[in-house]
Parts: C-alpha cells; structure tokens; sequence
C-alpha cells in the first residue's frame, strides 16, 4: 500500500464561516480519517507559505490541535519534508498516535508547496 496524505477544505455554513479540512491518511498500513479539523492562525499558513517557498528556509506549522499537526520543513537539499502527527480522540478505544514524515525531492517542492497554498486559498484538494 502507497502512503498518501489527502487534505481537503469544506464549511458548515450553519456552524461556522470558517473552513474544516477532511484529513485522510494512509501510513504503513494505518489508516487516519478525521473530518474536522480546524487549523490555528489559518491567515498566516498562506504568507508564512509563501515565503517559505520564496526563501527556501525554514518551516511552516499547520497546527490541527492534538488530532493533527503538520509541518513543512526545507531541507538543506532543496527538498521538503512534511512531518506530521496525528492522535486518536475519545472515540478511539485506547489511544493510537502516528507519527511519520513525507519526503518531497527538491524539483518536486515548489509544487508541493504550491499545493497546499491552493488548498487554503481556493479549496482545492491537497494530495500527496
């Protein structure tokens, strides 16, 4: 089985004006679905975005609360690493924390980058 990652946007017009993002991992045979997740500080991700993709230093936290965290990193090769954390809520019997990382070689960063600034400006699904 491939490992994906597939984040998209959608609102809830009667509950909020503010999008949740649908996050539907595959990771070496574990499956995580969660389908709100509501991001910190969703105004900066695109500017902090941006400039990550214009400087190609540093990283970008996209903060989910404890279900889900993802974070972008530059690395000294031009690529990018997107790491990122789930957990379980208290449906889940017991508790189930994946933690892994994606690998994106540097001609394939701008547009990966590209992606998930798409995906908080124009809704358009992220898929990895």
């Amino acid at each position: 089985m491939k490992n994906t990652l597939h984040i998209k946007s959608e609102y809830w017009p009667d509950v909020t004006e503010i999008p949740h993002f649908i996050v539907d991992l595959h990771y070496e045979r574990l499956v995580y679905r969660c389908d709100d997740i509501y991001f910190d500080n969703l105004g900066g991700i695109v500017p902090k975005l941006l400039e990550l993709e214009r400087t190609r230093k540093g990283r970008v936290i996209m903060h989910g609360g404890f279900r889900f965290q993802l974070i972008v990193q530059v690395m000294p090769t031009g690529g990018v690493d997107l790491n990122f954390r789930t957990e379980s809520d208290a449906m889940f019997p017991g508790k189930c924390i994946i933690e892994g990382c994606f690998s994106v070689d540097g001609e394939h960063a701008a547009t990966t980058i590209g992606a998930l600034i798409g995906l908080f400006n124009d809704g358009d699904d992220f898929v990895l």
